[in-house]
């Protein structure tokens, strides 16, 4: 039987800054979300016969009520920083790997962060709020069209 489980490894993630704050919500709101990476460029590091490619992710997420934009309700703002990992004998090229490992680092910690803030929430009064899936490649090529680090 073939292995189905990736070679590639997360290191971490760990949160290195958290801001949340809640108020109470009488009404219908809408959610706007922010996602900034804080890296642009994959620079992949080899070092025994591993390749890694570090990345730190921030993201702010909002509850606004949706008849005025002006009143907040739920703010969250989270930084984590991790690496992704795999061997050198992957037998895949060097780009190919940088793309891989860049859509798995945005991949894996953000999953993290909307966990994380699962957590923070559902201790709340606002109780568990859940930030949305995002499409990693959909955020990779806004970047790069950009030409910058946030969309």
């Amino acid at each position: 039987m073939k292995d189905f489980l990736s070679p590639i490894r997360l290191v971490g993630p760990f949160v290195k800054e958290s801001e949340f704050s809640v108020k109470k919500n009488e009404s219908t709101t809408s959610l706007d979300v922010s996602l900034n990476l804080a890296t642009k460029e994959v620079e992949l590091v080899h070092e025994n016969n591993i390749y890694a490619y570090e990345m730190v992710l921030s993201t702010e997420a909002r509850l606004l009520d949706s008849q005025d934009a002006s009143k907040e309700y739920l703010r969250v703002y989270v930084t984590v920083e991790g690496a992704v990992t795999v061997p050198d004998t992957i037998g895949i090229t060097e780009d190919e790997l940088a793309v891989s490992l860049r859509l798995n680092a945005i991949s894996m910690l953000y999953s993290f962060t909307r966990s994380y803030v699962e957590y923070l929430s559902s201790m709340s009064q606002a109780g568990r709020f859940t930030l949305p899936p995002i499409d990693p490649n959909a955020y990779v090529d806004i970047c790069n069209t950009r030409n910058f680090d946030q969309p």
